[in-house]
């Protein structure tokens, strides 16, 4: 006849191990003997102990039909039993998950874990990459937070952060939720800029990535950059016009703008590279380099006839300063200054440090800005 163990024991009548072994000291529960330190006990000295009882099942099965049985003929008996062992034990936390089985070609099978949520079962599952029970279990217990709430807030991650696409064509979108998350981390540029962005994106960028059947943001890696790059310098033809490719600065630019794309999904933990970050960078050749002009070779490049006296000045600003035109177009009347008789351009705003300065301006370039008419003009 197969003996009862302590956690067999346990099982049966839904108590810890602490009560089994209160039972045997006070000499309530028969014990048949010790071997080896483990006390056994007769299933039918236990079946006598409730009612007279005669079982012959096996393992498991014997010991849910012992269960039942005793619980039937006896239930006084056996809750009696229950509440003797609540002096004892603390009570069992609900174990709220279970375990079951699934075949595997490499490993035979491995278990995969359902969670009881509020009394209902979870539709999913999870693998728990082991086939040992117990490493299973602390799988299970480790890990139940953590995919409870990806599982309960899939709807909300879903449509936060989409596919591929939905991300790039929201991202410099006008009140976009990617950027208002920046912008709490300290990154902000202009509205102007954010729809030369968005442009960028919709116009070159998302269509390289449909030609090459770019699926998902982990298929873009440095060598597709770098082949987009090419794209970018290449000369195009549009509604059979040839249209120059995109400055070497520029590309740069641009790139920069779907690197941060990249730095703000590895931050929320959707992607773990930034491809841009290995992509070297274009060299710009000499000849894409605006410099200052000297009042002498101011005349080559004038010898032409100005549709209008403002393109005249904004050129004749560009040519003598090297401002950048961002900062031309903000200039103000007021920003023409005077230190030590010597005339200036005051910058006070920019997006750096280097950026905020004064300008030298030639005697002629400042007479010119700031006595010729230029009617609704500031």
């Amino acid at each position: 006849m197969k003996l009862f163990t302590n956690k067999e024991l346990c099982e049966i009548f839904n108590v810890g191990n602490a009560t089994i072994v209160e039972l045997v000291r006070a000499g309530k529960l028969p014990a048949e003997r010790v071997v080896d330190n483990v006390t056994l006990f007769s299933p039918d000295i236990i079946s006598k102990w409730v009612e007279k009882l005669v079982m012959n099942v096996d393992d498991k099965k014997y010991l849910e039909e012992f269960k039942r049985l005793l619980w039937e003929m006896n239930p006084a008996a056996m809750q009696a039993i229950k509440e003797y062992g609540e002096q004892f034990d603390d009570p069992q936390p609900p174990k709220r998950y279970y375990l079951v089985k699934e075949k595997s070609k490499k490993f035979g099978f491995l278990f995969y874990v359902r969670y009881l949520e509020n009394g209902r079962l979870v539709p999913s599952r999870w693998c728990t990459h082991t086939n040992d029970r117990e490493a299973a279990k602390a799988w299970a217990i480790d890990n139940r937070e953590r995919l409870l709430a990806l599982y309960f807030n899939r709807d909300t991650v879903k449509k936060t952060y989409g596919d591929l696409y939905t991300i790039l064509k929201k991202y410099y979108a006008k009140d976009s939720m990617y950027l208002q998350i920046d912008a709490k981390r300290g990154r902000r540029f202009s509205d102007k800029s954010r729809v030369t962005y968005h442009n960028f994106i919709i116009n070159r960028f998302i269509p390289y990535l449909r030609k090459n059947k770019i699926k998902d943001f982990e298929e873009i890696d440095t060598p597709l950059l770098s082949r987009f790059q090419n794209n970018l310098l290449a000369d195009r033809v549009k509604d059979g016009k040839t249209l120059p490719g995109v400055k070497p600065k520029t590309v740069n630019h641009y790139i920069s703008h779907i690197s941060l794309i990249f730095d703000h999904l590895i931050q929320e933990g959707h992607v773990k590279i930034n491809p841009c970050k290995s992509l070297i960078s274009l060299k710009r050749g000499e000849e894409n380099v605006r410099g200052c002009y000297e009042i002498p070779l101011l005349k080559g490049v004038f010898n032409k006839t100005w549709k209008d006296q403002l393109s005249y000045l904004l050129c004749l600003v560009i040519y003598t300063t090297g401002m950048r035109n961002s900062e031309i177009e903000r200039m103000k009347v007021n920003d023409l200054i005077t230190i030590d008789k010597v005339n200036f351009i005051d910058i006070p705003e920019s997006k750096t440090k280097n950026g905020i300065r004064i300008v030298p301006m030639h005697d002629i370039v400042y007479k010119k800005l700031a006595f010729t008419p230029l009617g609704t003009h500031n």
